[in-house]
């Protein structure tokens, strides 16, 4: 595995001479732990991340907090090593949490996470609209407070972000941290099959869901299958994290 690939999963092994860091990027903090060949844990790092719930039911975040979150995680465990050369990096993340983006990467709102219940009006009109068995047979999930779709219809009514005339991005937080890393918005199905927004069975994004919501396909994250490539390290990003270019 080329050195400071950023992947969606461990592709196999690394050399015995490297280690591979996997990156969890929780709802409460971010963990870094590097393993080497044989399985073992060779050094780790933490950094805990803020919630705001400036209404009762409601929970955000920065996306910022993310990727800063990364940062200090990544450099505590780098630190640990030795020198130790990494040979890529794995992200896992909370799913359903979800971000829009400007042209330039920039956050528009605050991130709605997996369990903020604002949207319970429109989750009954998606329920109407789409009916929750044809949603069920569609996404291959269950409409409910988790569903992403509802937030963003939310995010549409509520703030304008979405829908004609707006170009706002739709990111994950695997996206969001992929963009950070590698100038590419990328992510994996296997963390977006319960945002609504796939298909169970293509595993493409559904054009009638992105509609409802105000998205096109040209404005979500390329899609990666879980342990795919999602990028190449940017030098800045490689120096941020405490690792070589």
């Amino acid at each position: 595995c080329p050195t400071n690939k950023v992947v969606a999963a461990m592709i196999r092994k690394p050399d015995k001479n490297s280690v591979v860091i996997g990156v969890d990027s929780s709802t409460t903090a971010t963990k870094a732990v590097a393993w080497d060949a044989a399985g073992q844990v060779v050094a780790v790092g933490r950094c805990p991340m803020a919630t705001d719930s400036p209404q009762s039911g409601w929970a955000q975040q920065d996306p910022q907090a993310w990727w800063e979150s990364t940062i200090t995680a990544v450099a505590q465990c780098v630190a640990g090593l030795d020198g130790l050369p990494v040979a890529a990096l794995g992200l896992t993340v909370q799913r359903e949490t979800f971000a829009l983006l400007g042209a330039a990467g920039e956050p528009l709102h605050a991130a709605l996470l997996w369990h903020d219940a604002r949207a319970q009006s429109e989750l009954a009109a998606v329920a109407a609209q789409v009916g929750v068995e044809d949603y069920h047979r569609t996404t291959g999930k269950q409409l409910d407070v988790t569903s992403a779709v509802a937030k963003m219809c939310w995010l549409r009514r509520h703030t304008g972000l979405l829908g004609d005339g707006n170009d706002a991005r739709f990111v994950d937080v695997m996206a969001y941290l992929a963009l950070r890393m590698t100038d590419r918005s990328a992510t994996t199905p296997a963390g977006l099959d319960t945002t609504g927004l796939l298909e169970l069975r293509g595993g493409a994004w559904h054009e009638p869901h992105l509609r409802m919501v105000g998205l096109e396909a040209a404005r979500m994250p390329a899609l990666v299958p879980p342990g795919g490539l999602l990028g190449n390290l940017t030098a800045s990003a490689a120096a941020a994290l405490g690792l070589s270019a």
